[in-house]
């Protein structure tokens, strides 16, 4: 393990120059087994929130796929609604064709509402999406300055019934020893940027030591 002669960082991975700081000063560390560092660097702890950002990104995309949706539904019903007042028939008394027009633009309804509802959806659920990305990486921003850093923790990879293009979505899967010594299995957000294979075998945990519950993992954090 390198640890940067400038800013402190512990890093497992090789790299020229410290990605936290810059600096080409390093250190060596023996890297066996797990390490415990308790206090984050001056400006926090670097958490690579790049799957978070891709979700919002695709979460815009499905936004604006719902909007265009939306809109050529709104184009292609206005017509019928408004047929009833633009055809008249001489030969039909005004009830009847009050009738008429109630009858078209009711059921001219009864397929709009059901045709609005995917678009909708769409809409929808990614403002939920992009909502709570957007709450997680504000949640990681303080945890990052607070957090306690758990580094070379064994994992394994575990499926997230999540599927694009054809490729299987994976969280990281990590166990905590707590103060009781009870391991405690904690599972990462689902890794969008199939972020999921480290040559070591190892992910890093930035857990809240006063509360468990508020935790991020991933394959280096430094």
């Amino acid at each position: 393990m390198l640890v940067c002669n400038y800013c402190g960082r512990n890093l497992k991975n090789h790299y020229e120059t410290c990605p936290g700081c810059g600096s080409s000063s390093f250190k060596e560390k023996a890297s066996l087994g797990e390490i415990i560092i308790k206090t984050p660097p001056k400006d926090g702890y670097h958490v690579n929130m790049d799957s978070l950002k891709k979700t919002k990104t695709v979460a815009n995309v499905f936004n604006w796929i719902g909007i265009i949706f939306l809109i050529t539904e709104i184009l292609f019903f206005i017509p019928f609604f408004i047929v009833p007042f633009l055809t008249t028939d001489a030969n039909v008394e005004g009830a009847s064709a009050a009738s008429f027009d109630i009858m078209w633009i009711a059921i001219t309804i009864a397929m709009f509402i059901p045709a609005i509802l995917i678009p909708l959806a769409f809409i929808l659920g990614a403002k939920s999406f992009k909502k709570k990305a957007a709450k997680e990486m504000e949640r990681i921003e303080k945890l990052s300055k607070k957090g306690l850093l758990v580094k070379n923790l064994p994992y394994e990879k575990q499926k997230t019934g999540t599927v694009i293009n054809g490729q299987e979505i994976y969280a990281l899967k990590v166990y905590y020893e707590n103060e009781k010594g009870n391991k405690v299995p904690l599972v990462s957000n689902a890794k969008y940027d199939n972020r999921v294979d480290n040559p070591s075998g190892t992910a890093d945990l930035l857990i809240d030591p006063d509360d468990f519950s508020n935790y991020y993992i991933d394959l280096e954090i430094y």
